[in-house]
């Protein structure tokens, strides 16, 4: 049996079972397969046939890493899926792996940055107006997105003064 064919096989199993946004995933990877194992027969695909279409992968430049591993993982559940169907034998796919550089940490403002920041807000007649703004983040650490959906009606009853930077506030 041809690679195409079971991937063929195994998106139409699963276009039933997943969201359309992650189909897009499977349909994305399905050319990939066409062109690199275009020819080749499922049995014929070894761990060194699998690592050689990880590496074209990763050489396409429009592919991070990131996405190149989670591909690796949509081969070898296909697999998995071809063996539970008694369509294949063994998963090359099972070893084959890809580095991924860890996330780099924000690096944080410090104290003295910070001071420096609040004092030109404060300080500049074009800025001014979002001073407040500026030290209830600092204040609180809230992210961009988390203070911009930040209502009212979320504090419950009980709560009457919340504490930002060197004072306490009224915010229910």
């Amino acid at each position: 049996m041809s690679v195409c064919g079971v991937f063929d096989q195994f998106v139409e199993y699963k276009r039933r079972k997943i969201e359309p946004a992650t189909l897009a995933k499977y349909r994305g990877l399905q050319k990939h397969v066409s062109v690199f194992l275009k020819n080749k027969t499922c049995v014929s695909v070894s761990e060194s046939v699998a690592e050689k279409f990880r590496d074209g992968l990763l050489s396409a430049r429009s592919l991070k890493p990131v996405t190149v591993g989670e591909r690796i993982v949509l081969m070898k559940a296909c697999w998995e899926w071809g063996q539970k169907k008694k369509l294949l034998v063994e998963n090359p796919w099972e070893e084959v792996k890809v580095s991924v550089l860890p996330k780099q940490r924000p690096d944080p403002f410090t104290l003295k940055e910070i001071e420096s920041i609040v004092q030109k807000f404060g300080s500049s007649p074009n800025l001014k107006r979002f001073l407040d703004y500026v030290e209830f983040k600092f204040g609180t650490g809230l992210r961009t997105g988390e203070a911009a959906a930040l209502r009212w009606r979320h504090c419950s009853s009980e709560c009457d003064r919340i504490w930002i930077g060197k004072s306490l506030s009224r915010v229910c």
